[in-house]
């Protein structure tokens, strides 16, 4: 909900959303996500459980978090003239929403069809800074290393740009970009003039790509060093590299993980820099905000740092006493990732067990998502896992309906406790359970 205040500005400062009424949405409601009920539940709107007028409305008077995946993902629903195509076209071209760029990612065949051209696209693109342009590079190494991309063009890519998951488009949009809608030259000072969500990301992805000096260790740890990004903790758990080689020394990463840990508040100051420096929220503020909580991916140190904890930087007794005395948003993750771990008697069956009974942690749900294994061996029992779903109210627990597609048709979990669970509960991605189901 911060994100609301955070991405949101304008819309605060003109008056649209005054700060009291943002105080009081932010108290009083819980729908982080409420765009993706239209979006992934085209059937749900279909049947009246929400009408298309209600979603209409929704779409036009709001503009939250994942309102622009309502025109990527219900191609159909714009099709069927329940969002027209000129209202799509409008929407895209005037707003810079947090995954406008996915409408270009998804809707190949939208863009293809003429309803939005390739040049608008284009224009988009560049005109743009939207969410998630470098990750073209750090999840297209394979892409890059067997000349689909060149490096030229990669580090040109991420040179010249600034958008956070724009990179998707080319990762996503893989003849897109070589079909010349999107040059290469276009993606080269991304990194380097920007100061972007997941910048972080391209120094703990990209270890080649910096090593081979198309980005110097010491630009990027001055980045490190300058900016309080959202995903900075990642740079401790991603590159164990990095760390090793006394670019961040383990003292710091120790401390850092120590005494700092907030759900998106490191949003608040990556997003907010303009927003804090105008004295809206004091550094004081911020830095008080980050020292007094418990940061929002800290978890994922534990899960993705195996051999960062083995080598004594963070003990394993920290790491235990960390997951069982904290309640932090990807906790779960360690026992879904740390399946090694776990067998390995550096965390239990039991405690592992214990942990998602008794705790209503960020991502438990993943845990038996992702661990089908790890349930039908009987470490998690079916009955644990169905009374899981439907005694919480966990961040993703939908996934598991999603996810387990057999799980629910082996009758573990009914389809009318899954149509339920979706009518009587509020959760951040119940709609996935129709989406992806």
């Amino acid at each position: 909900l911060p994100l609301i205040c955070a991405h949101l500005q304008d819309y605060v400062k003109h008056g649209k959303l005054s700060t009291i009424e943002c105080k009081n949405h932010v108290e009083n409601s819980s729908l982080y996500r409420l765009p993706l009920i239209c979006a992934h539940l085209q059937d749900y709107v279909k049947h009246g459980k929400l009408s298309t007028i209600e979603c209409k409305n929704h779409i036009e008077n709001s503009s939250l978090y994942r309102l622009p995946l309502i025109c990527a993902h219900l191609q159909d629903y714009v099709k069927h003239g329940k969002l027209s195509t000129i209202e799509c076209k409008n929407h895209v071209e005037n707003s810079s929403l947090y995954r406008l760029p996915l409408i270009c990612a998804h809707l190949q065949d939208y863009v293809k069809h003429g309803k939005l051209s390739t040049i608008e696209c284009k224009n988009h693109v560049e005109n743009s800074s939207l969410y998630r342009l470098p990750l073209i590079c750090a999840h297209l190494q394979d892409y890059v290393k067997h000349g689909k991309l060149s490096t030229i063009e990669c580090k040109n890519h991420i040179e010249n740009s600034s958008l956070y998951r724009l990179p998707l488009i080319c990762a996503h949009l893989q003849d897109y970009v070589k079909h010349g809608k999107l040059s290469t030259i276009e993606c080269k000072n991304h990194i380097e003039n920007s100061s972007l969500y997941r910048l972080p990301l391209i120094c703990a992805h990209l270890q080649d790509y910096v090593k081979h000096g198309k980005l110097s260790t010491i630009e990027c740890k001055n980045h490190i060093e300058n900016s309080s990004l959202y995903r900075l903790p990642l740079i401790c758990a991603h590159l164990q590299d990095y760390v090793k080689h006394g670019k961040l020394s383990t003292i710091e990463c120790k401390n850092h993980i120590e005494n700092s840990s907030l759900y998106r508040l490191p949003l608040i100051c990556a997003h907010l820099q303009d927003y804090v420096k105008h004295g809206k929220l004091s550094t004081i503020e911020c830095k008080n905000h980050i020292e007094n909580s418990s940061l929002y991916r800290l978890p994922l140190i534990c899960a993705h740092l195996q051999d960062y904890v083995k080598h004594g930087k963070l003990s394993t007794i920290e790491c235990k006493n960390h997951i069982e005395n904290s309640s932090l948003y990807r906790l779960p993750l360690i026992c879904a990732h740390l399946q090694d771990y776990v067998k390995h008697g550096k965390l239990s069956t039991i405690e592992c067990k214990n942990h998602i009974e008794n705790s209503s942690l960020y991502r438990l749900p993943l845990i038996c998502a992702h661990l089908q294994d790890y349930v039908k061996h009987g470490k998690l029992s079916t009955i644990e896992c169905k009374n899981h779903i439907e005694n919480s109210s966990l961040y993703r627990l939908p996934l598991i309906c999603a996810h387990l597609q057999d799980y629910v048709k082996h009758g573990k979990l009914s389809t009318i406790e899954c149509k339920n669970h979706i009518e009587n509960s509020s959760l951040y991605r119940l709609p996935l359970i129709c989406a992806h189901l």
